[in-house]
């Protein structure tokens, strides 16, 4: 858990809003992952989840239970007692929240969807992207190894490393930790070819504008249709990546957050008014409880909103980065050529 998280603009966030990183849990599924998912196991609580969540959502938790403890304690201990003491609790106070309920169902559910849009448009771009970045590494296999593999050995070693530098770039990182960093370790890249990319403001434009050069620079080795073809894959990788940028940078409508976060904050407070009368001194528990239900869910949007940060990207950069490796290795490897010569 970190306390401050740097902005754009130079602000910190405070140590108070409890800037939580959740664990990467929407890798690659196994059959086995499929089956603990459709298991009775999905009902337990996960111990170090339920602790980032609780911990993410604290402040609120304490404020509603503080709410809570002090309208049961005056209703309890002075309203009870006391004919004359001013009515704070009562159950004719509910009326409100029956008519207001299924507004904040609807800003939820909206809310919800909304981000899961973004958090399944995310991952449907990553997937073209990595669709395209095989498609390049076959077709230069296919089109200007045989004639020239040493332009063809260049646009695989970046190739392979267009991923993870578009992962980073997403993500904003060019630490020494970022996933660039990482994988470029195990890769061939040069350290020529790594300077001019680290150097880059966009890494991932610097190497498909280095590719098309090499393209160019290929000639007549290869023929009109092959090129517009592999320009082809690049254009789309580059609208996937300017689509990733557009999530990225832009979140769903500001106002539509803060008024479902602040319509959820009053609900929650003044539900005690009235649920304290029905509940007595279980309030304490229940009204807590309610607010971890129905905050959490509202958390699930606001987390899945910046899709950055919920999916997979290092396995999906490494992923990419592996897929292009095979083709490489596949292409190059005397079976595949004595086959292929066989024919």
């Amino acid at each position: 858990m970190s306390s401050r998280l740097d902005h754009n603009d130079g602000d910190t966030i405070p140590w108070w809003h409890f800037d939580v990183k959740f664990p990467d849990t929407n890798g690659r599924y196994t059959n086995a992952d499929w089956e603990r998912h459709r298991s009775w196991f999905r009902y337990w609580l996960e111990p170090r989840i339920f602790v980032l969540v609780v911990l993410n959502m604290l402040p609120f938790l304490t404020w509603v239970t503080v709410v809570t403890v002090a309208l049961t304690l005056y209703y309890e201990l002075g309203q009870l007692q006391h004919e004359n003491w001013l009515v704070v609790v009562s159950r004719d106070y509910n009326q409100p929240f029956i008519l207001t309920s299924f507004a904040l169902a609807l800003l939820l559910v909206f809310r919800t969807n909304s981000a899961y849009e973004r958090w399944w448009s995310a991952r449907k771009h990553f997937g073209q992207m990595y669709n395209d970045c095989r498609s390049i590494a076959r077709f230069t296999m296919n089109w200007i190894a045989p004639n020239n593999p040493v332009i063809a050995a260049v646009i695989m070693r970046l190739t392979s490393m267009l991923g993870p530098a578009s992962c980073s770039y997403l993500q904003g990182d060019v630490s020494t930790t970022s996933i660039f960093n990482q994988l470029v370790v195990h890769s061939t890249i040069t350290p020529e070819e790594y300077n001019l990319i680290a150097s880059s403001e966009q890494p991932p434009i610097t190497i498909m504008l280095l590719i098309s050069d090499l393209l160019q620079k290929a000639g007549d080795e290869l023929r009109v249709f092959e090129r517009i073809t592999i320009e082809e894959r690049l254009v789309s990788y580059q609208i996937e990546l300017g689509c990733l940028e557009r999530i990225k940078n832009q979140p769903i409508y500001i106002p539509y957050t803060r008024q479902t976060s602040r319509f959820l904050l009053l609900y929650m407070t003044f539900l005690p008014f009235s649920l304290v009368a029905y509940c007595s001194w279980a309030s304490i528990a229940v009204v807590p409880c309610l607010a971890f239900l129905l905050v959490g869910i509202e958390n699930i949007g606001i987390h899945a909103e910046n899709p950055m940060e919920t999916l997979p990207i290092a396995a999906l950069a490494a992923s990419s980065k592996s897929t292009v490796d095979i083709i490489w290795r596949t292409g190059e490897s005397k079976p595949y050529r004595d086959f292929i010569a066989s024919l």
